[in-house]
């Protein structure tokens, strides 16, 4: 790397880490009740709460609780935030491998550093920021392992490194457990990888070894724990089939007493109805509804049984009618107290600004970059990105109780979803440039 390459890695780096850091003042992380979960598991690995919540995450926040001992939260913002500038220096050596411009690489690169949604979600405590620098790191060693052709001793290095993560992703957050499966179809799927079999059967390994080792130590340290992993299904399945109104379905099952006990909740019940729209915004009532029963009771195993045999179908359906809404959900903007000195009306273009990236630009992004890959025959990158992001997409869609936190649940692709919808987007602001050059100098 050159000296001019190098300061505009630094320029990106420090730009992204300032404006994040700016965007949160008084560095106090955000948390939500799910975040009291993780907090619990990583002070005590042997909580209870170990039964729903993957360790991957409390370790993060057990590595800044012993560092920094009661400003671990300074930490943790510190952390997440550097590794959000470090992703954007990647991405930026993404964009330069299209031989993009640097003046553009570099504005789209800290378009995506600023976005607010990723800003949001990297000072809160919860595990999706994390899944997405997993994921993202998966997909760019992907990327140069069939794009760099390496030699045979980095090419160990970049699977090794893709297996590992694909295992951290697992213990990471539910939703990614099967993210293993993307990996080695595109792996599959490629002629010019050598001895893919090799590679498959060494990232299934570790992924599998990794997994499987807090597994193990839930049950060495916890053997009255009896929840397992895919269990967290049946909770997503009992909100689905509640929020589509087929609760009755699962009826003679705990779940379908516990409801049918409460005249209310009976009526409420009755009521709901998968009502389809753009955004698929969550029911009126349906999350004071949900809230009403203690956890456990949700994760009623019978009742998720008893409807996907009664109603499978039906319940397919509902489940998938949400899917669309992973693309058109608007981030969440910056809080009131953010940025602080910065002019109201530049706020208000930026919140605003960002809103419209989202809704209605993601979608129609996403379809011109997949034209544009095919047309310029980037199929490997091509199918790469269709695979993540249909597994991310539909595996959100599928085992979500509904789409009202999709912004959430969207982050972990993010990073990859606006790297790509910006490739042509770079190729059309380097073509305008150019014409523009052109006219001046006649």
């Amino acid at each position: 790397m050159n000296i001019k390459n190098f300061r505009l890695y630094i320029f990106i780096f420090f730009l992204v880490f300032l404006f994040g850091w700016w965007s949160q003042p008084n560095s106090i992380v955000n948390t939500s009740p799910d975040s009291d979960d993780y907090i619990a598991l990583a002070r005590d690995f042997n909580d209870p709460i170990s039964e729903i919540r993957p360790v991957f995450f409390p370790l993060l926040l057990r590595f800044c609780m012993e560092v920094a001992s009661k400003h671990w939260k300074y930490l943790y913002i510190f952390i997440q935030l550097t590794l959000h500038s470090l992703i954007a220096c990647l991405l930026f050596k993404f964009l330069r491998n299209f031989k993009i411009s640097k003046i553009s690489s570099s504005f789209l690169t800290i378009v995506i550093g600023c976005n607010p949604s990723l800003l949001y979600y990297s000072t809160y405590i919860l595990s999706d920021y994390l899944l997405a620098l997993l994921t993202t790191i998966i997909w760019l060693m992907i990327f140069e392992l069939i794009k760099r052709k390496p030699n045979e001793k980095v090419k160990n290095v970049i699977v090794i490194i893709i297996g590992i993560f694909c295992g951290f992703t697992s213990i990471t957050k539910p939703v990614s457990i099967f993210l293993f499966l993307p990996v080695i179809l595109f792996i599959s799927f490629q002629n010019s990888i050598k001895n893919k079999v090799k590679i498959c059967l060494t990232i299934l390994a570790l992924n599998f070894l990794v997994f499987f080792s807090w597994e193990f130590y839930k049950k060495i340290n916890s053997p009255k724990l009896v929840f397992e992993p895919l269990d967290t299904l049946s909770y997503s399945i009992n909100m689905t089939s509640i929020r589509a109104g087929l609760f009755e379905y699962g009826n003679g099952t705990p779940l379908y007493e516990k409801i049918i006990e409460d005249e209310r909740l009976t009526e409420k019940a009755k009521t709901f109805k998968i009502n389809l729209s753009y955004t698929m915004d969550t029911q009126s009532g349906f999350m004071d509804f949900k809230n009403s029963f203690h956890d456990t009771i949700k994760y009623d195993k019978q009742f998720a049984n008893k409807v996907l045999s009664n109603a499978p179908l039906k319940l397919l359906i509902a489940s998938m009618s949400n899917w669309h809404s992973f693309f058109t959900k608007r981030s969440f903007g910056p809080s009131p107290t953010s940025f602080v000195g910065m002019p109201k009306i530049v706020k208000t273009f930026y919140s605003k600004g960002y809103a419209y990236l989202y809704r209605p630009f993601l979608l129609l992004g996403i379809i011109i970059s997949v034209a544009f890959l095919h047309k310029n025959n980037e199929k490997e990158l091509l199918l790469l990105f269709l695979l993540f992001t249909l597994y991310a997409s539909l595996t959100t869609a599928i085992f979500s109780p509904h789409g009202g936190e999709f912004p959430r649940y969207r982050v972990w692709i993010e990073y990859i979803i606006w790297i790509i919808v910006f490739i042509p987007v770079g190729y059309f602001i380097d073509s305008i440039t150019k014409e523009i050059k052109k006219y001046n100098d006649a």
